[in-house]
């Protein structure tokens, strides 16, 4: 038996307290799954707390930017086709409604 083991043990609980509060509290917990614990830890102190600089930084703006471009999307689709030649294809594909249906042989997201 190792004399480090309460300590591990408190860092474990103190580790989980802080993934806790964060599921509790934040709406991005879905995206880092509680996030990093060491920045907790160097930011606030403690393991056992939830938003830091770090999260607001790389994870919370970053889905917000992702999430507003995604929302974007359609009417950016619709101009750039608005642009195009009488008669041509979008480059990825055409737009039915607002649903971006693909050219033969491109695939969004599937692996061969």
């Amino acid at each position: 038996m190792t004399t480090d083991a309460p300590l591990l043990a408190r860092m474990k609980a103190d580790i989980d307290a802080g993934i806790a509060l964060c599921r509790d509290t934040c709406e991005y917990f879905s995206v880092c799954g509680g996030g990093e614990p060491v920045n907790k830890l160097f930011e606030n102190g403690s393991f056992a707390t939830a938003e830091t600089t770090y999260c607001r930084m790389t994870k919370m703006r970053v889905t917000d930017l992702v999430l507003d471009r995604l929302e974007q999307m359609p009417d950016i689709i619709e101009s750039r086709e608005a642009t195009l030649p009488s008669g041509s294809a979008s480059p990825v594909g055409k737009t039915v409604g607002h649903e971006l249906v693909a050219e033969e042989g491109i695939h969004f997201g599937e692996r061969e």
